[in-house]
């Protein structure tokens, strides 16, 4: 009994041991990510709908830092990526909007009212050289007209925001 209990130890270990190699490369592709938020308070839109405004500029801004993080990973290990968010204006407005049977705070997305975000970015190697930088206004796309409530689970805050995120991340770095 205990020789066979030894066999499914080795054999578990010799599994590993195939695994382990194919999986290194996958976790090691990961750049680190720094970003800053330089005066979130002046930002041009950061307004929530029916939520604290200190925890929706928090709630958003950890967002946006999830939208980079995420993007960062693809980038080799070696590289830092150092993003200085200097404005954000979020998709839309804040409006009441009937509905329930009263007055609601909503989000109102027209065609005309796209995310719009500012940054300033470095892309550099493991010796502090940089590999790209430059300072970015970008600007999302139009939508057709919708509106956003003001809760995490009734939609994703910031889908707009980081769909035009990702469409500039995937046109200025080669992944």
């Amino acid at each position: 009994m205990v020789d066979l209990m030894n066999k499914r130890k080795l054999s578990w270990v010799a599994a590993a041991a195939l695994i382990m190699p194919l999986a290194l490369p996958f976790a090691a592709q990961s750049a680190e990510l720094k970003i800053e938020f330089h005066e979130p308070e002046r930002f041009s839109d950061i307004e929530p709908a029916r939520e604290n405004r200190e925890r929706f500029r928090e709630r958003t801004l950890e967002g946006f830092e999830q939208i980079f993080t995420e993007l960062a990973e693809t980038l080799p290990d070696d590289q830092v990526l150092n993003i200085r968010v200097t404005n954000i204006d979020l998709a839309g407005y804040v409006d009441h909007v009937q509905r329930d049977g009263g007055l609601q705070p909503m989000r109102v997305v027209r065609q005309s009212e796209a995310p719009m975000i500012s940054f300033e970015y470095s892309l550099v190697d493991a010796d502090g050289n940089v590999l790209q930088e430059g300072e970015e206004r970008l600007r999302g796309r139009g939508v057709a007209e919708q509106l956003r409530r003001g809760t995490r689970a009734e939609y994703d805050h910031l889908r707009m925001e980081k769909e035009m995120i990702e469409r500039w991340f995937k046109r200025n770095f080669d992944v």
